[in-house]
């Protein structure tokens, strides 16, 4: 099969016959036999592709290399990526975001710009929000803690279903099988 695909704003335009590939343009070239090779440039930097390994250049210093489909590994202004797949990652970000993973969805840990943590095992074994007197925990669906401050906090088992117990500054309430037992004023 053939084709050409031409790109209006930049004049760029790509032809392919089968797997042989050109690109031709104002501020671009390149041209390969995908997916065994390619190089090419344009006006943000350079690629190459070589079998399974890809490689992108770019003017501004952050560059990608890529084992494919095993490994991805990115660099960029304030931040990278690293990506063993499926074993695990890792991911920095300028603005403070972290991402570690292992075996996703097995174990993840994240930390966000404002300083909110989330760490989970299956996904139904987590904790996050673990700063001042905010903390949140969960085997799911089996147990859910939240406590939002000194005085207010919420637990539940089988997801409330079997008890719940809820305590706000106004009051307390427990709860069994979906019926309140026990509920009281604060003091």
């Amino acid at each position: 099969f053939w084709g050409r695909v031409a790109d209006r704003r930049s004049g760029d335009v790509t032809t392919f016959y089968g797997p042989v590939v050109t690109l031709r343009g104002p501020r671009a070239r390149g041209q390969g036999i995908v997916p065994v090779w390619y190089s090419g440039t344009d006006d943000r930097g350079s690629t190459l592709w070589l079998g399974p390994w890809f490689q992108r250049d770019f003017k501004s210093g952050a560059t990608t290399r890529a084992l494919l489909p095993l490994a991805w590994y990115e660099r960029f202004a304030g931040g990278s990526e690293l990506h063993v797949l499926p074993l695990s990652g890792r991911v920095r970000r300028a603005n403070g975001y972290r991402l570690d993973y292992l075996l996703w969805p097995l174990w993840s840990s994240s930390l966000q710009p404002d300083g909110r943590t989330r760490s989970s095992f299956l996904l139904w074994l987590g904790r996050d929000e673990r700063r001042a007197e905010r903390h949140r925990n969960w085997l799911q669906p089996l147990w859910y803690f939240d406590r939002t401050g000194e005085r207010s906090s919420y637990l539940a088992l089988l997801g409330g279903l079997l008890t719940s117990y809820e305590q706000t500054p106004e009051r307390t309430r427990l709860k069994v099988l979906l019926v309140p037992i026990r509920t009281r004023k604060s003091s």
